[in-house]
């Protein structure tokens, strides 16, 4: 019946097929995208395609040539002829904004190919998250933190270090004038993965970088993602609590180094967790359940630099709900010193949402730590170097950072359309508090 219904609502479609059934989706042009990521290097325009009409019976994931597509946006914009792709008639105008034709990208104007790669997917995709694997040097299995510090800067990235590049304390110092130096630690590159929520199968799709192009199995697969690249549908291989994913996975967010990835239903009041590992890829562990209908938007809260120095803390996310006016506080445990670690998230609070008149309906999230940032990098000049004993010695420091210095926080809200401003609360809380849309 949802598939006969959604057939007649789509007036304009040719076909309708329910997921898996039909035509192969087009690998060569984008098809209702849903979501987008920039690689690290900057390089790379990645792109994840739903079959939201259900007119083919998958969606895609595609890479583009990022430089390629800065050119042509300069070449286009500064042309009055559109730099060759021409320009619209006026019926095209009333059906789309902008002066120039859509762009071809397996024949731009300048000659070649725009697109990369491409690579088939289950149906619905909601998102795209990309995250770097990265060794420094590091023994997670001591107290003691083994880093090795280094000073750098936006033009020379290796800076101090003999090998790898400078991993930045702060992202803010990173982000300065290219000539500013910033302080860190020394790290070795070891690999890049995608994560793709997908809902038409309910599974977590992954990727990994491999040279310049992306590896799911589908070399062996028709050019789909095969099997074991489609992760949270498998509860004997995965759990031990015979856990399979929820449907209709929608919000992904995870810690910086990939090992906890939280993804929301938007069908319901669940979050699903998936931990990480590099070599076997992501493992369904915990599904979290007694929150609002509605789970749809997810971040990771930006850590206080004191604890990723010293691992004393548990990782958090704030969820965002469709049905509900209220912030959802999750928190990460890997259980690591039970004999049989079995990681899980916990419900850690909750806030209202009473800046709006209504207040329910909240999409996306961001958590802005610049400010505190701000603060942690007096500490890190106080330190006079970047090695883990001078940075001990600043703990009282970093502890005024993390508990006075709030975060700012932003939540897309629908009741009315508005941006929600707020901060988290004095003495390190996590949970936000709204004063203004």
């Amino acid at each position: 019946m949802r598939r006969l219904l959604t057939c007649l609502l789509l007036l304009g479609a040719q076909g309708c097929f329910a997921p898996g059934d039909g035509p192969e989706p087009p690998l060569d042009r984008i098809y209702f995208p849903v979501g987008v990521a920039v690689t690290p290097d900057r390089n790379q325009l990645l792109v994840a395609n739903s079959d939201f009409d259900l007119q083919f019976n998958a969606g895609s994931f595609q890479v583009f040539d990022l430089p390629a597509l800065r050119k042509l946006a300069v070449d286009t914009s500064s042309d009055p002829e559109c730099g060759g792709l021409g320009l619209k008639s006026a019926a095209e105008l009333h059906l789309a904004p902008g002066r120039c034709k859509a762009i071809n990208p397996s024949r731009p104007p300048s000659g070649g190919n725009l697109l990369e790669q491409s690579i088939g997917i289950g149906a619905f995709a909601t998102d795209v998250l990309v995250r770097e694997e990265w060794d420094d040097g590091d023994d997670p299995s001591t107290s003691e933190r083994e880093f090795v510090g280094c000073t750098a800067s936006m033009d020379d990235p290796q800076g101090t270090c003999s090998s790898g590049q400078c991993r930045p304390w702060l992202e803010t110092q990173a982000g300065a004038d290219m000539g500013a130096s910033y302080a860190g630690y020394c790290a070795t590159r070891q690999g890049l993965r995608v994560f793709v929520p997908v809902r038409g199968d309910a599974t977590l799709h992954y990727l990994d970088a491999v040279g310049a192009e992306f590896d799911c199995g589908q070399a062996g697969n028709d050019g789909a993602c095969d099997d074991d690249h489609r992760r949270g549908d498998d509860s004997d291989a995965e759990n031990t609590r015979d856990l399979r994913m929820p449907p209709e996975p929608y919000g992904i967010a995870a810690t910086p180094d990939a090992e906890a990835i939280v993804v929301t239903h938007q069908s319901s009041g669940r979050a699903s967790l998936f931990v990480n590992s590099w070599e076997q890829g992501p493992q369904l562990e915990f599904v979290v359940d007694g929150m609002p209908s509605g789970a749809v938007g997810v971040v990771n809260n930006p850590e206080p630099l004191g604890s990723r120095l010293f691992a004393s803390s548990r990782p958090s996310f704030l969820v965002s709900f469709r049905n509900a006016a209220s912030i959802e506080l999750l928190r990460y445990y890997d259980d690591v010193e039970s004999n049989d670690p079995r990681p899980f998230i916990t419900r850690s609070g909750s806030v209202p949402v009473s800046a709006n008149s209504l207040g329910f309906d909240s999409r996306g999230l961001g958590v802005d730590a610049t400010t505190r940032e701000s603060c942690e990098a007096t500490c890190l000049t106080a330190a006079g170097d970047t090695s883990s004993d001078a940075i001990a010695t600043q703990t009282e420091c970093l502890d005024a950072c993390k508990d006075d210095v709030p975060l700012d926080v932003y939540v897309a809200n629908r009741t009315p359309a508005s941006l929600l401003r707020g901060h988290t609360r004095e003495n390190g809380s996590e949970l936000p508090q709204f004063f203004d849309s």
